[in-house]
């Protein structure tokens, strides 16, 4: 009987810690339409990293960062209860690029990145423009006044 209860205090136990660690794993996310944003009319190309809760937000980035939205996903229906985080960067085209989690804390969106780089290669300093499109829903980042990204480099 004795260790019928300690057994059954031991499974609440680690049902209340993966419960209260779940906040740690950062908020869920779905990778957008990247396909159709670019900046292949300029010569410019601006590192951004904007979050966009509104199709007039949307207009809004295209007009001052000089990218174009030539989908149509992103309209007044995906925005009522989504919004997106667009994301373009320079990097190294032979590396590769991981996104972790995204998680908010104390209003700042914190994006976790990973870039690993093959172990003893020697890789050209080439640059590539890319960009990133995640889709989060609105609420979970309703307070949200800027975006932070952390990357880490690693070797495989």
């Amino acid at each position: 009987m004795l260790k019928r209860i300690v057994t059954l205090g031991v499974m609440l136990v680690m049902m209340v810690g993966f419960v209260g660690c779940g906040g740690g794993n950062g908020i869920q996310f779905n990778i957008g339409d990247v396909g159709d944003f670019s900046t292949e009319a300029f010569d410019e190309h601006p590192i951004i990293t904007k979050l966009v809760k509104s199709v007039d937000e949307l207009q809004q980035l295209c007009d001052e960062s000089g990218i174009t939205y030539t989908g149509e996903k992103y309209d007044e229906t995906f925005f009522v209860d989504k919004a997106i985080i667009v994301y373009a960067f320079w990097f190294n085209p032979h590396k590769t690029f991981e996104l972790n989690k995204i998680q908010i804390s104390d209003n700042k969106i914190v994006i976790h990145t990973t870039i690993y780089t093959q172990k003893g290669m020697n890789y050209p300093a080439v640059t590539s423009y890319t960009f990133g499109c995640y889709e989060v829903n609105k609420t979970d980042l309703m307070n949200a006044t800027e975006i932070q990204i952390n990357t880490k480099n690693k070797t495989k």
